[in-house]
Order: structure tokens, then sequence, then C-alpha cells
């Protein structure tokens, strides 16, 4: 079942010198490991190979699996994806044996590669039900893990937005793929400054306004850049006071505070009429229409 796979060119480059992967099939899909890589890290795998009694494991792990883990036989590296795989995609009680982010560093380094995308595979169980809403989006994005990305969203939108008491049913909007880039790049902010390459944009606050919702709408979000507006405007998960949801036809807002807002909308979409962020400029759009800004 061992056969070579060519060395693959992207990423973690720096993982790949002197690389032997191979290929292997569990559960109907192929991987590629990195046996070389795996040495690295045999520390951490170790840790693993003490906690995994279910794939017949027992004792202490160095005696199970040797140091050497280049030397790793195909039926050692199977059983253990196999426990990879489903305790990352299995919700359960127990505490998990590593974090998500621990897990996703562990495979870039230790090169599981997922032959079919090409790329550095990202186990479905990374963004799971173990895993938060946002961390599962923040996952789904970096990795292009589109056939999560609809889903993610959606419970985003239910739990965060409208409210885990509400009843109103989510289906999902094409419309709405602009959230996930969005909301990925609150998360990061600093990555998002200089990927989008946008100035700051300072809109003045009424100092007449005294609407709870103005106050927060206006503050630190409209100093940094076009990310960080739009997710305030279209999102107010850190703005659980906000009175938002997405039923909502209307934002009530001080007139001033209103006219402000849709001049720096106005100036957000024409900053972004380029091809590469054209998906930003509808969301824009969508935005002063749905909160009756499009006067």
């Amino acid at each position: 079942m061992w056969s070579k796979l060519p060395q693959p060119s992207k990423p973690h480059a720096k993982y790949f010198e002197d690389s032997q992967p191979f290929v292997i099939e569990v559960e109907n899909k192929l991987y590629s490991v990195d046996k070389a890589r795996l040495h690295k890290v045999c520390g951490t795998w170790n840790r693993l190979f003490n906690n995994a009694p279910d794939i017949g494991i027992t004792g202490e792990g160095t005696k199970e699996f040797p140091m050497d883990l280049a030397s790793f036989t195909e039926a050692q590296i199977v059983p253990f994806l196999r426990w990879l795989h489903y305790s990352t995609n299995t919700v359960s009680s127990r505490e998990p044996h590593f974090s998500a982010e621990d897990l996703t560093e562990m495979l870039y380094v230790c090169g599981v590669w997922d032959c079919e995308a090409g790329r550095t595979f990202c186990f479905e169980g990374l963004i799971s039900l173990q895993t938060s809403p946002v961390l599962r989006l923040r996952m789904a994005c970096k990795h292009r893990h589109e056939a999560w990305i609809r889903p993610t969203v959606i419970e985003i939108i239910q739990s965060e937005i409208l409210g885990a008491e509400s009843d109103t049913e989510i289906k999902w909007s094409d419309d709405w793929m602009f959230m996930a880039p969005v909301i990925e790049a609150k998360l990061s902010i600093h990555h998002a400054r200089r990927r989008l390459g946008a100035q700051p944009i300072m809109v003045p606050h009424s100092q007449d306004c005294k609407s709870q919702f103005c106050q927060s709408w206006w503050d630190e979000a409209w100093r940094s850049r076009i990310t960080a507006p739009l997710f305030r405007l279209m999102n107010p998960i850190s703005l659980a006071e906000a009175p938002v949801t997405m039923s909502a036809k209307h934002i009530t807002m001080h007139e001033e505070c209103r006219l402000n807002a849709l001049a720096a909308l106005n100036t957000m979409a024409q900053e972004f009429q380029t091809v590469e962020n054209e998906i930003i400029a509808k969301a824009v759009e969508s935005l002063k229409l749905r909160y009756g800004m499009s006067t």
C-alpha cells in the first residue's frame, strides 16, 4: 500500500527538507505521512500514545512505539491515524487528548498530507463539535474547507446573533459567504490589516447622541481597518447589548450618526471596488440595503 509521493511544494517548506512521504489509505482516504518529520515531534506523539488505549496501546508509549518514529510500519501508522480520526470526530464526555491548535501544528510539522486536495490535511475533527463555532470557522477559512463554512456561519448566526432561545430557522444564502472572511479577519485583525491594505477610517460620533448602540458602534472598531467596522455592523457578537437581529429591517440610530455611517460605508465601497475585494464591496452594499442606509 506504500508508494512514493511527489514532494509538496508549499506549506511549511522548511519542514520538507529530507522528507520521505509515503501514501497510506485510512478509512477510504489517502494520506501522505512523512516519517522523517514524524521523528521530529516524537515527544508529542508519545504523549498521545500514552493516552490511546482504544487502539491497543498499553503501558509506556516509548515501549510500544520506538523513539525512532521513522521506523514506523504501516501496521502502526494506520491504526494511529484511525484513532486520531475518530477521537477528533466523535463528541465525547471526556476531555480531548489535545487541543485543535496543537493538532493543527502537529499535522503541519509531521507532514500528514491530503493527497486528493493537494494540501496539508486538516482533519475534520479540528472543526468538529468539540471546538467553538468561531474556531471552526477560522480553521475552515484557513484551510479553505468550504464544506464547513456554510453550516458554521449559520450556527454562529443562530447561537451568537439570534440567541440560543430563538426558534427562527436559519437557511443559507449565498449572499452570506462574505461573513466567513469578515469574521475570520476579525479574529486576526493584524493579519487583515496587512492583507487588505486599507487605511483607517475615522468617523465622528455625534455628541448629542445618547444611543448605547451608537456609542458602541463608534468606538475602537471604527478606528480599525475595513473588517472591524463591517464586523460591528453585521455581527453583534461583541455587542451583546446591541438591539440587532438578522430579522431587523432598520437600526434605530441618531440621524447624524446614521448619515456618518452612510458616508463611511460609501467610502468603504469606493475603496474596495477592485477585483480582489469585490466580495467585500458587495457585502457593504448588502449591509447598506439591509439596515436602511441605501440613500
